[in-house]
């Protein structure tokens, strides 16, 4: 009976711990399992395979990566490309090595959710976001597919909260802000958006001679993601056209009717956590009232500031666009749904009433 008592008590403490590793050997059960079969391997896949045995068996190390848009002209960074080679080096260039770059990618995800949900808020709330990303379908699908966007989410939520320390006076990330957003150039051209970001942000800044210290630091952290492949977009005369070509054919300007026919699009990440889509389109305003309703202060105001911006943004940006508009263009905005709707679940649970729990649950 003491052995059995012994058990249990450490059951009951650590039983945040067992939670959080039960569901993470889930989440590595369910990107990782038959990948062999159930792991697509189309164009994208074997374009990056090709570019991977170029570096591994070829030696040739490309200044550029895969095409922004196809016949656009424009092309990421080569970033990607180097880190799948080291895969396809580990697996002997066996193209099981797409699966397992994909599951990597998804286990990269997992924990950016934990820790960053984690920090700005609390450890339960992180666990109920990654329990919601461990079991949602349209998530594990997207996590299946090695592609360079899967880490689109991730790297945005990181964004996210670095530039949200910046403005309550950590300076010392803005270097951490130059690399990531530096990255993401080398991962998808809806990286465009973050410097309108950062640039709406600044009035949040600390005004300090460190903080420009930092910032002086910062343009040679982002120049060694972008400049290679720049330069080699200068030098490059592409027979399908050139950005400046693209940019004049798709840019429309802006319009608030085109704006409004937008709205679905901007907040579609809300879908594949939302059983009743039309929620999504008072989730926003719903969780700055939750939020705010206690006390509001400046940190606050800043944090919701810097929600509507990752929202609006990329929405506003593409109701100037005239080409081709998928749902993962949106996809920065991914994560701070999720904590969001964690949010909502969250507040729901701690009100300790069996109908509130019986809701969360169902949920």
């Amino acid at each position: 009976m003491k052995s059995i008592k012994k058990y249990l008590d450490f059951l009951l403490k650590y039983k945040f711990q067992i939670i959080l590793i039960a569901v993470f050997l889930c989440e590595v059960f369910l990107r990782f399992y038959q990948m062999d079969t159930r792991d697509p391997f189309g164009y994208d896949q074997v374009d990056n395979a090709w570019a991977a045995k170029a570096i591994v068996v070829d030696h040739q190390f490309p200044t550029i990566g895969m095409p922004a848009k196809a016949n656009s002209g424009i092309y990421v960074g080569p970033a990607y490309y180097y880190m799948l080679a080291v895969v396809y080096w580990l697996f002997n260039l066996n193209p099981i090595a797409a699966g397992f770059a994909a599951g990597l990618t998804s286990i990269f995800n997992f924990w950016v959710i934990y820790f960053i949900c984690k920090k700005l808020f609390n450890r339960n709330l992180a666990l109920i976001a990654v329990f919601i990303n461990t079991f949602v379908f349209h998530e594990i699908v997207f996590d299946r597919v090695q592609v360079p966007i899967n880490f689109i989410p991730s790297i945005a939520l990181l964004i996210f909260y670095v530039l949200y320390r910046i403005t309550q006076g950590d300076v010392k990330k803005i270097p951490i802000l130059a690399l990531l957003i530096g990255f993401d150039f080398n991962i998808h051209f809806t990286a465009i958006f973050y410097p309108i970001i950062v640039f709406l942000t600044l009035p949040f800044f600390p005004r300090t001679k460190q903080a420009l210290k930092y910032i002086v630091l910062s343009i040679p952290l982002f120049l060694i993601w972008v400049l290679p492949s720049t330069i080699t977009e200068l030098q490059r005369k592409s027979d399908y056209g050139s950005f400046s070509n693209y940019l004049s054919t798709n840019f429309i300007g802006f319009h608030l009717r085109r704006v409004l026919q937008l709205l679905g699009d901007g907040i579609i990440q809300f879908d594949q956590y939302i059983i009743i889509k039309q929620l999504k389109y008072i989730a926003l305003p719903l969780f700055f009232v939750a939020f705010l309703y206690k006390s509001i202060s400046r940190e606050k105001l800043v944090f919701c500031f810097l929600i509507i911006l990752f929202f609006v943004v990329p929405w506003f940006g593409f109701a100037t666009y005239s080409g081709e508009i998928t749902d993962y263009y949106f996809a920065i905005s991914r994560y701070i749904a999720l904590f969001i709707v964690s949010y909502f679940l969250y507040r729901l649970w701690i009100i300790r009433k069996l109908p509130t729990r019986v809701i969360t649950i169902f949920v």
